[in-house]
């Protein structure tokens, strides 16, 4: 479907080809998450979904960069089709290579008939501590979302950088940043909590992340003096907002059975993208317009700064989940 932007023909088309991509996306990963959870045990879980996570980053990586110079040496229909065209490769792989696991394969849980949608939904909400990581989730995406969409547009207007070097360094810099943190995060949460036996600091590390990344990401927009120490100085608020994703969706799955799990991530990238994707980057850019008439091109930069500032509100959500996640962890079903 990515391809398919790039043979478009009119409006019409091509929000139909990326309605296309926004159903796969969104069908793949729920039930990828769920094997990875199968094939790894407790201890190891959220690094194994932190890596199964680097692609959100990769493709950032890949399709910024390669981007930025297909679109500068060629044109956007040839970006859309040269980036769209290898999934088709890696389906095929997907469909004949990869095995499904039994469920539950690297534990010792039982398994039992899968539960309906409702029942899965009245579990979650049993749960006190995933209403608030899911809506902790939703937040911090609302952050990264919001910053991430604009950090070009900022780079260009604010600093006056041209255009391949914003899909140069934006590109590797966000890729680089979330691809470390993204990975750190699964491996540390893993870490602490093994060494600690104390589940709690699946949700501690995404907020000491979050809390981190708030001064980092005022003194990217507020402070640095010139687009190009802007973006290497962005590589450290990108790389602490990415320490959450893993470590959330293995306390997720700890929270249910078995075959549970990619009806649970499903839920929680719902709520997650509903309100991180489709807020955030409609809130910055209207806090932006609204600030325009005040602080012309500058309203974007606070625009952003005041989006950053919603992790607190963020923080407060992981830690009020901290409270009874073991509590919930211990109720959920064999």
């Amino acid at each position: 479907m990515t391809a398919a932007c790039g043979f478009a023909q009119n409006f019409g088309q091509l929000f139909l080809a990326r309605v296309g991509v926004g159903i796969g996306e969104a069908g793949g990963s729920p039930p990828a998450h769920s094997i990875v959870s199968d094939i790894f045990p407790a201890a190891q879980r959220a690094t194994a979904l932190s890596i199964y996570s680097l692609g959100v980053y990769g493709g950032i990586l890949v399709g910024t960069v390669g981007g930025a110079y297909l679109v500068q040496y060629f044109d956007w229909r040839t970006a859309f089709i040269v980036v769209g065209l290898p999934g088709l490769i890696l389906a095929f792989i997907v469909r004949f290579v990869i095995k499904e696991p039994p469920r539950g394969m690297a534990e010792s849980r039982r398994d039992i008939a899968p539960p309906g949608f409702f029942k899965v939904m009245r579990i979650l909400a049993s749960r006190k501590s995933f209403k608030h990581l899911s809506f902790a989730c939703a937040l911090h995406a609302f952050v990264t979302y919001g910053m991430g969409n604009f950090m070009p547009l900022f780079l260009g207007r604010i600093h006056d950088m041209p255009i391949l070097d914003i899909g140069l360094y934006y590109g590797l810099i966000a890729g680089i940043g979330g691809l470390a943190g993204t990975f750190f995060g699964g491996w540390y949460s893993d870490r602490k909590s093994n060494q600690h036996g104390d589940m709690r600091w699946y949700i501690w590390i995404p907020f000491i992340s979050t809390v981190a990344a708030i001064p980092l990401a005022l003194i990217t927009f507020i402070v640095m003096p010139d687009g190009y120490s802007a973006a290497f100085f962005y590589l450290l608020p990108v790389f602490f907002g990415g320490f959450y994703l893993a470590p959330c969706i293995a306390a997720t799955h700890f929270l249910v059975g078995i075959r549970m799990r990619a009806m649970a991530s499903a839920i929680l990238l719902f709520v997650l993208n509903l309100i991180g994707l489709g807020l955030g980057p409609m809130v910055t850019g209207f806090v932006s317009d609204w600030l325009t008439p005040t602080f012309g091109n500058d309203a974007l930069r606070y625009a952003m700064s005041l989006t950053v500032l919603v992790n607190i509100w963020c923080a407060l959500h992981y830690y009020w989940a901290t409270k009874t996640i073991r509590e919930d962890i211990a109720l959920a079903a064999d």
